[in-house]
């Protein structure tokens, strides 16, 4: 009876064992499943993105972002809704200067330095982590603009006469680069100045923010319901006639959190002239 009892002991612990064993088995490979659907579906819908951009002909970023930053919808075979936002970050600091030569790096530092008296989720928000050192004069916020006039001039007061002329302008009309080098001559700038100004200021922006959005279809009483989302950072000209190639364009592409970052459906796009 003991022998009995000792053995039925051991089997089953061996069961329960096994059956450990199995279930940590099943979650390994229901992990590597859902990581081989998650990077064949980011990839999927770069490529989607990516082969929309490639179609425009001799569109305007800027325009076609200012009229709508919903840019288009893909409905897949399940009914599930995907939905494609634009918006210009180069509007936004880099907040990652390690990759710039040291002189340019510099530049990039005193920029982010002077955006640091903001708050932290302000300041996460006008930073991006990819894409060149300038800003976009037209579309960056004004605590943007500024930090970026102090950085070029290395004086307060010339920094908040260029913050105010170039806020001026661009309220009044489209800036362009003769905007940049009038002002630069108005405010009497020395030319370490003026070639800071062009360093850390643009109006051809081509770094855009793109955020895609997964929704079920709806059914009956049931309204779409966000499932899931990705947001990223993309290099294209303003125009088509520097949008060629294929697989090169995303900088970054990645999913988005959504219970820390909230249900939001899209993003603001657009360069705004008094933002």
């Amino acid at each position: 009876m003991a022998i009995t009892m000792i053995v039925m002991v051991i089997v089953g612990i061996l069961s329960a064992v096994m059956l450990e064993r199995q279930a940590a088995v099943t979650l390994a490979v229901g992990r590597q499943l859902d990581g081989y659907q998650e990077h064949h579906g980011k990839k999927g819908l770069a490529e989607a993105v990516e082969a929309y951009l490639l179609m425009l002909q001799n569109v305007s970023m800027a325009d076609l972002i200012e009229e709508d930053p919903h840019l288009f919808d893909l409905e897949l075979a399940d009914g599930s809704i995907v939905s494609v936002h634009f918006n210009d970050a180069q509007g936004r600091a880099l907040a990652l200067p390690n990759k710039l030569d040291a002189k340019l790096r510099d530049k990039a530092e005193a920029l982010l330095f002077n955006l640091q008296e903001l708050e932290p989720d302000r300041y996460k928000s006008l930073t991006r982590t990819d894409g060149p050192m300038a800003i976009d004069a037209q579309a960056a916020e004004v605590s943007v603009i500024r930090a970026a006039a102090r950085a070029a001039t290395n004086d307060v007061d010339l920094a908040d006469r260029l913050t105010d002329e170039l806020m001026r302008a661009r309220a009044d009309h489209e800036l362009t680069r003769a905007d940049l080098g009038r002002i630069s001559t108005n405010l009497e700038f020395s030319a370490d100045q003026r070639l800071a100004v062009t360093e850390l200021f643009t109006v051809v922006p081509s770094i855009w923010g793109v955020r895609v959005d997964l929704r079920t279809p709806r059914t009956g009483n049931q309204p779409e319901r966000l499932v899931s989302a990705y947001e990223g950072l993309v290099q294209v000209g303003s125009t088509r006639a520097r949008r060629t190639g294929r697989g090169n364009i995303f900088l970054s592409f990645e999913p988005v959190d959504l219970a820390e970052q909230g249900s939001r459906g899209e993003f603001a796009g657009g360069r705004g002239n008094g933002r």
